[in-house]
């Protein structure tokens, strides 16, 4: 369905989808870990060849940097991709705790959108093996 024919019949206007990968859902517990001292780390909502979201509690500000890296790793599988060069276009406060503190300020759950970086072929194949094997096509 078109995005004219969406409008016409919700009256709402559709944001343009602007991803050029499409996203798949992870199958299994999948965890990311950013930047090389892992400033922010969390589980993956969805993945694509293209990059990633995942929601991190209170990650640091070093997550703001242009240049990072990210680690993705499965629980209790062994299964990682090591430092994948990346930087984060977004990231977005989706619940806070007021209730609990650290260092005086309210626990965040952030979701955070990453950008792959270039990716040498080797590791390219390596993240389309994890494609395969442990996502789902259609994100939420």
């Amino acid at each position: 369905m078109d995005q004219f024919r969406l409008v016409r019949l919700t009256g709402v206007p559709v944001a343009r989808e602007q991803r050029r990968n499409e996203r798949y859902q992870v199958r299994t517990d999948a965890y990311a870990a950013f930047g090389s001292d892992y400033a922010g780390v969390g589980k993956i909502n969805d993945i694509s060849l293209g990059g990633l979201s995942f929601a991190s509690i209170n990650h640091r500000a070093e997550m703001a940097s242009a240049d990072a890296v990210i680690t993705i790793y499965l629980a209790g599988n062994g299964f990682y991709l090591l430092e994948l060069p990346c930087k984060v276009v977004h990231g977005t406060t989706v619940h806070e705790f007021k209730r609990f503190r650290k260092a005086g300020e309210p626990i965040k759950i952030t979701r955070c959108g990453v950008e792959f970086g270039d990716l040498q072929e080797s590791r390219k194949e390596q993240l389309e093996v994890f494609l395969e094997r442990y996502t789902t096509a259609g994100s939420a």
